[in-house]
């Protein structure tokens, strides 16, 4: 999985954050705080819900969920 902003100086795309996810992703969910004051979240499924966060330093997996 890629996340990617808009460089609005370039109006190009670039790639923020990749990182693996064990099994292809069937639909990504994006949670981001305009404001700063909460990580952003992204929560993506596929064979369980997972939910991430990222951030300048990266992405990681938060929490796994699986019934």
């Amino acid at each position: 999985v890629q996340i990617v902003s808009l460089d609005e100086d370039t109006s190009e795309f670039v790639a923020r954050s990749t990182f693996d996810h064990p099994y292809p992703t069937t639909k990504v969910m994006w949670i981001p705080d305009t404001k700063g004051a909460f990580p952003d979240l992204l929560a993506t499924s596929g064979d369980y819900l997972r939910v991430w966060q990222t951030g300048d330093s990266g992405t990681r997996l938060e929490c796994l969920l699986n019934n």
